[in-house]
């Protein structure tokens, strides 16, 4: 798909709260001139910098972690009013994993409990 100019394209995505990769990728058209584009989520603009293509660029890689709340329109929109294109493929969301503790901070976890466990009892000795 191409943004031409200040064009954008979006769908509607039903998504379950949580974290989401997306990734993709972009080239620009030859002959004609650099242009940029955002990427926004339920009107929330998700990227810190516009996305730019040079004119003729070969295809380049980019991901986007970004936290959901549900459902929203995942929107790209083009940012500049002059002759260019930024053509977008490849489309992909990923969920990403709850983020699941280290050994270590178990193990941590683990001796504190105890230490709580033994202090309660002690008063209740007492």
């Amino acid at each position: 798909m191409g943004l031409q100019n200040t064009s954008h394209m979006e769908q509607l995505l039903s998504l379950a709260a949580g974290d989401y990769t997306l990734s993709w990728a972009d080239a620009g058209r030859a002959g004609y001139y650099a242009t940029a584009y955002d990427i926004f989520f339920a009107g929330n603009r998700l990227n810190a910098a516009s996305y730019t293509t040079q004119a003729g660029q070969a295809w380049s890689r980019h991901s986007l972690d970004f936290t959901v709340s549900g459902a929203g329109e995942l929107r790209f929109q083009g940012q500049y009013n002059i002759d260019g294109t930024a053509f977008i493929d490849d489309l992909v969301l990923t969920a990403r994993a709850a983020q699941v503790p280290e050994p270590q901070s178990l193990a941590l976890e683990a001796a504190a409990l105890a230490g709580l466990l033994a202090a309660s009892g002690r008063k209740a000795r007492a």
